[in-house]
């Protein structure tokens, strides 16, 4: 940009640009915009659509996390109702269920990738969840991090949303369902080990 006097005389053009009214954008700001949370997921999008596919990670658009949040029909949600996503990547799901909740309730979530459980834990903070959970290094099947310690079994949640890594070739990969110490398959059967996986949810 130059020095000395054309340097100072180029800064005082440009400063001078955004001094014009027309670059005036305070009132077209709506009221209860999250601008930073929204800016995060976009760059957690994109993120995601640039290295994420290639670990078998897909960011949840916050489109589908809205249809998805509004097809579990919550309903009398107090601050106790609890939503867990066994696959949590970034988060937006969760955070896009518990928004249809009114923002009530407390969130919970397991993801196998430390660094994906970094950038959720960063996205509930950013949206003023800080009270969330979400732990991290485990697969939900092979070691399920939500257990009642008094009982053994497994921590029951009123909404259950996920995006399963459907991109994997094999499932089963570290964990044996044949073995399964919760007994999550017994009445159910046991999947094939290269099935498709598509996008679901569950309601407890």
């Amino acid at each position: 940009m130059g020095k000395g006097k054309d340097l100072i005389d180029k800064v005082s053009d440009l400063i001078a640009i955004f001094e014009n009214p027309a670059f005036d954008f305070g009132k077209n700001r709506a009221d209860g915009d999250d601008l930073l949370g929204d800016a995060y997921e976009f760059l957690m999008r994109h993120f995601a659509s640039e290295s994420g596919k290639s670990k078998g990670e897909f960011y949840t658009p916050a489109e589908v996390s809205r249809v998805l949040s509004k097809v579990l029909g919550i309903k009398n949600v107090t601050n106790k109702t609890s939503f867990y996503d066994p696959t949590a990547g970034s988060g937006s799901l969760l955070l896009k269920a518990i928004e249809e909740a009114g923002n009530k309730g407390t969130i919970y979530g397991q993801e196998l990738s430390t660094s994906t459980a970094a950038l959720a834990k960063m996205n509930m903070i950013i949206h003023d969840k800080v009270d969330s959970i979400i732990n991290y290094g485990y697969s939900t099947l092979s070691k399920p991090s939500f257990t009642d310690k008094k009982t053994g079994s497994l921590e029951t949640f009123n909404y259950i949303v996920a995006n399963p890594p459907f991109s994997l070739s094999n499932w089963t990969t570290g964990f044996n369902p044949f073995e399964d110490e919760y007994h999550r398959f017994e009445g159910y059967g046991i999947p094939p080990e290269k099935m498709e996986i598509m996008l679901f949810y569950f309601i407890l």
